[in-house]
């Protein structure tokens, strides 16, 4: 089992974590406490040994650090504990499927098709025109107003990031298109669903 803090051990010996800023440094000192112990708790109720959950959240904190820079995205240390749970819950899952504990399962043993839940014919239909008149709406909004929905709440991208990628548009601005963009999105779908 691997007890070293990531940060401190690749800066010791310089490997490839060396190249973190010192604010990106202290993010994951600080973050590492709370995302050692949510992990490890998680993968040990899926299943693993201690040593187990240790080694693929070490690993998996490792990459993290190598490949997300938590202060240009502007990272809550919460952010990153999700981020880290949701990447070593894909980890575990990539070595069950490695190790064969999580087979495929054959066509021929699934039994019945059929789903009475499933959505019929009428459902599909109306999510359809349900979707057509969404995208409508959006398509009715300004080209700025358009851009800055889209990026909020089809890419969902943070208000900072949006700012960075949308030259002239301040923090004030934004809350002022988004809102606007919001309410028209609003007002334009209801009144295509109502007619």
């Amino acid at each position: 089992m691997r007890a070293e803090h990531p940060t401190g051990h690749r800066a010791n010996h310089g490997h490839e974590g060396s190249s973190l800023s010192e604010p990106a440094r202290a993010f994951f000192e600080a973050t590492y406490p709370a995302a050692r112990a949510g992990c490890c708790n998680q993968l040990r109720a899926c299943g693993c040994t201690e040593d187990e959950a240790e080694e693929i959240f070490m690993e998996t904190f490792e990459k993290v650090m190598r490949t997300v820079d938590p202060i240009s995205r502007e990272f809550a240390p919460g952010q990153m504990v999700v981020l880290l749970k949701v990447s070593c819950r894909r980890r575990l899952i990539d070595l069950r499927r490695h190790q064969r504990v999580i087979a495929e399962v054959g066509l021929d043993a699934v039994g019945e098709l059929a789903d009475i839940t499933a959505a019929g014919p009428d459902d599909l239909a109306e999510d359809r025109e349900t979707a057509e008149e969404g995208a409508a709406a959006i398509a009715s909004l300004p080209p700025l107003d358009r851009r800055v929905f889209r990026q909020r709440h089809e890419l969902g991208l943070t208000p900072s990031e949006i700012c960075r990628r949308t030259p002239g548009l301040s923090p004030r601005s934004y809350r002022r298109t988004i809102e606007r963009a919001n309410a028209r999105v609003r007002r334009e779908f209801e009144r295509r669903s109502a007619a």
